[in-house]
């Protein structure tokens, strides 16, 4: 399981640095929703390797705003935070946290990882066509094309 996990989480900091990339590229076209869900991306990861080995600080908010040259850094913070926290936990273990909104929660480590990927993944997406929409030439981030690449 963590072997899947590992490659997952690789390839989430590898679209999302190629994604942030292309954001600086061409920071003068890039709209302000993509650079919004990148944020929102990142920020979400952070909460949640927050929850589920609390850090000596306040996380971010998932919707706070933070330098599109600051992201690069924040991303690969993230992904070291997320490989090392994976050996430390069980992922059948129950994690307790308390949403953004104040409801409790609990979810297993296993299931709160793949939703970290899914939810980038999903973001992704929005911003890919919005990249179109601006007359941006949108990333292949696709699994399989990824895997085909290593």
């Amino acid at each position: 399981m963590q072997l899947l996990f590992n490659d997952l989480f690789e390839y989430n900091r590898h679209m999302n640095n190629e994604l942030i990339r292309a954001m600086v590229q061409h920071r003068n076209t890039v709209s302000e929703k993509s650079v919004k869900w990148m944020n929102h991306i990142l920020n979400a990861h952070e909460v949640y390797n927050c929850r589920m080995q609390p850090a000596r600080y306040q996380p971010p908010g998932t919707w706070d705003m933070r330098s599109l040259d600051e992201l690069a850094a924040i991303n690969e913070n993230n992904f070291k935070v997320s490989l090392a926290i994976m050996p430390l936990l069980d992922f059948d273990s129950m994690i307790s946290y308390t949403t953004a909104t104040g409801i409790p929660m609990q979810n297993t480590v296993r299931d709160i990882l793949f939703h970290v990927i899914n939810h980038s993944t999903y973001h992704r997406g929005q911003i890919a066509a919005d990249f179109r929409e601006t007359g941006l030439e949108p990333l292949v981030s696709d699994w399989v094309f990824y895997r085909r690449g290593k």
